[in-house]
Order: structure tokens, then C-alpha cells, then sequence
């Protein structure tokens, strides 16, 4: 078992969780006080993995300061609880690629694959896999590949939303999952991002040509104003980012560097974020999550994490980030931005090594 030392300390009035590991109290900081944890090597490959140097850890989420869940690619899964991150652990089932987990609380957190298959944590045990989307059943097959799981959230016990790359969804209402059902027909196209937040209410950005933002609330799709079309999508000008903390705030990002706030009514104009994001350069800003108004993380492909605190947006910076962006090859890796609303933030990569935002 990978053991680490969790002990709180203070920086000025805010009390933190500090990593300890060898006795070196981390961690870089960011401007406007966000604070980074010493990075954590919590995964590594398995025997027979196929790519024997990258775990590739897929995600990790964080209900609360004392708990977080990871999962990887090849079925595994980690915990952080008391202190402790524990040895991968097989879950899912052979051969399956995972795509995305959420937790709502240390006790209920929801892995899904990229063919469709849900698989439920109850704080010890993993149930088996559920079909809940049967359509992406030839989401990785060489021939005719099917459309394939975008992501899986999770906002309370009782609400959990997964979508596919054509638009069609499953709402879990706290005992079962719904049956199949799609986007508004309309508007059917590939499906760019969501974000859930309480409520509950879901935000997809949609491209059909045009971008648009669906809300989902009491059970019925509402448009919110455009955000583009797809002329601008394909020059990194289309906003393709969407995180949100409830129905009146979500920040939304674009390939260019771009950031755009909703109030719930309207979008601010345009504010450019990251100068280093570039479209074309494979530098491009791709992660984004938000824990409440006041914090917002963003991170490109260069390595660059930018951060909201509610009024403006930092300067990017590689200070403090100790997430690689390159394997030792000089390859890229995506460093990820996981946000639980209400819990914390952290960064992570296909490297395995996770570092949280304190």
C-alpha cells in the first residue's frame, strides 16, 4: 500500500491539507493564493499492459478534502482515504476502457466505460458492469466504430447524467437508470462537453453545425444563448470548455485561449486567458473544472494551468505544477482539471501522478 502522510496547515487564514512525503511541505503557488500540493505518484501500469510506461490514469475525483477516487484505463481503481492512497485494485472487466468517474460522496461514485458500462462504488466494494447506453457497444472496434461514453457525472445520491458522443443520455434518479434517451433532435450532432452541477441542471455543448448550450432542469432541455457556429469551432474560436457550479454560473473556454462567464441569462464577452494556447500548435487549452464561483481551474497542453477567483483570471504559469506534460519520450500528456462542486480540485495526467489544488 502507498502510504502518505496528510497533516493540515495554515497560510495566513486559510487552513490547507499539506502532502507529506520525505518531510518536504510542498508546494508551488499560483497567483491569487491558490496553493498546489507536492505531485503523487499514485498509479503505475499493469503486468501485461500494452504500454508498459503509461498507466494512463483517466480520472480522478474529490468529494471532500479526505477522499478521493481514481480510476485507469485498464480497469483500476485508488483511493485517498485517511491519509492513504491505496494499491490499484481491478474492477472493471478485462479489456474494458474506462472513460470517466465521478463521485458525489466517499460512499457513491460511478465509473463508466467507453462501450456504455457503468460500474457503481459504494465506499468499499464495486458492483458489476450495467449496459446502460447498448448503442456504444462498438465504441473501441477497429470496423464501423460506434459512438462512445463522453462522460459520467454525478451531483448528489440521487442524480447522475452519461452521455455518448451522438446525444443520447441516462439519468440515473437515485435507484436505476433511465432508458435511452437523446438531445433534442434538432440540434443532433457531436457532443463537445458537459458539466453538471446541483439543481440538478446540465450544460452540453453540442456542434451541428452550430454551438449550443442544452440546460437540463426539471427534466426538460432549454436553450441557452449560442456560443458560435461551426466555422469557428474548426478555428479554435468555438468554445468547446464548459464547467458550471449551478444554473446561474459557468465558464466556458475555446482552443484559442478564449473565456467566456454566463450569468444565467448572458454571456460576457470574450476575455483571452492563456496567450501560450494555440489551435494549431497542439498547445491548446483542454481541461477546465470549477469547485464554486470563486475557483476555477483551467490547463493547456503545454502545461500552463491559469486560475478564476471569481473576478479575473491569473496569469498562466508552470510554477508549482508538477503534473508532467511530456512522457520521457517528449510525448504529450493531457493534464486534467477535476473539480467537485463543494469538494476540491486536483490536476493529474496519463502519467499517474496527481497533485491537488489547495
Amino acid at each position: 500500500m502507498n502510504r502518505l502522510r496528510i497533516i493540515a496547515c495554515t497560510w495566513g487564514a486559510l487552513t490547507i491539507i499539506c502532502y507529506l512525503s520525505a518531510c518536504n511541505i510542498p508546494v508551488g503557488r499560483l497567483k491569487q493564493g491558490i496553493l498546489l500540493a507536492k505531485p503523487i505518484r499514485i498509479d503505475s501500469p499493469a503486468p501485461a499492459s500494452p504500454q508498459p510506461n503509461v498507466p494512463a490514469l483517466i480520472g480522478v475525483s474529490c468529494p471532500s478534502r479526505n477522499f478521493c477516487l481514481a480510476v485507469d484505463a485498464e480497469g483500476r481503481s485508488m483511493e485517498l482515504d485517511g491519509g492513504q492512497w491505496t494499491q490499484p485494485r481491478q474492477f472493471a472487466k478485462s479489456g474494458e476502457v474506462l472513460d470517466a468517474v465521478s463521485c458525489a460522496t466517499p460512499t457513491f461514485c460511478v465509473a463508466g466505460s467507453e462501450t456504455g458500462d457503468i460500474y457503481q462504488f459504494n465506499g468499499s466494494n464495486w458492483s458489476t458492469a450495467q449496459d446502460i447506453l447498448p448503442q456504444d457497444a462498438n465504441a473501441n472496434a477497429s470496423y464501423e466504430p460506434g459512438p462512445a461514453l463522453v462522460t459520467v457525472t454525478c451531483t448528489s445520491i440521487r442524480f447522475c447524467f452519461a452521455i455518448d458522443t451522438s446525444g443520447s443520455y441516462s439519468i440515473f434518479g437515485g435507484k436505476t437508470w433511465s432508458p435511452l434517451l437523446n438531445m433534442p433532435a434538432q440540434d443532433n450532432g457531436f457532443v463537445g462537453d458537459v458539466s453538471c452541477a446541483v439543481g440538478p441542471t446540465c450544460v452540453v455543448i453540442m456542434g451541428s453545425g452550430k454551438m449550443f448550450m442544452y440546460r437540463y432542469h426539471k427534466k426538460v432541455w432549454s436553450r441557452v444563448p449560442r456560443l458560435g457556429n461551426l466555422a469557428t469551432f474548426n478555428t479554435g474560436a468555438g468554445y468547446n470548455l464548459v464547467a458550471c457550479t449551478g444554473p446561474s454560473f459557468c465558464v466556458a473556454l475555446n482552443k484559442n485561449g478564449d473565456t467566456v462567464e454566463y450569468n444565467g441569462t448572458r454571456w460576457t464577452n470574450p476575455v483571452r486567458v492563456d496567450p501560450h494556447s494555440r489551435w494549431r500548435g497542439f498547445s491548446y487549452l483542454d481541461s477546465v473544472g470549477c469547485s464554486s464561483r470563486s475557483l476555477c481551474i483551467a490547463a493547456d497542453l503545454a502545461g500552463y494551468i491559469t486560475s478564476y477567483n471569481g473576478h479575473s483570471w491569473s496569469a498562466p504559469t508552470k510554477k508549482g505544477v508538477g503534473v508532467p506534460s511530456r512522457d520521457v519520450r517528449g510525448n504529450p500528456y493531457v493534464v486534467v482539471v477535476s473539480c467537485t462542486i463543494g469538494g476540491t480540485c486536483v490536476l493529474f495526467s496519463a502519467s499517474g501522478i496527481v497533485q491537488e489544488v489547495l
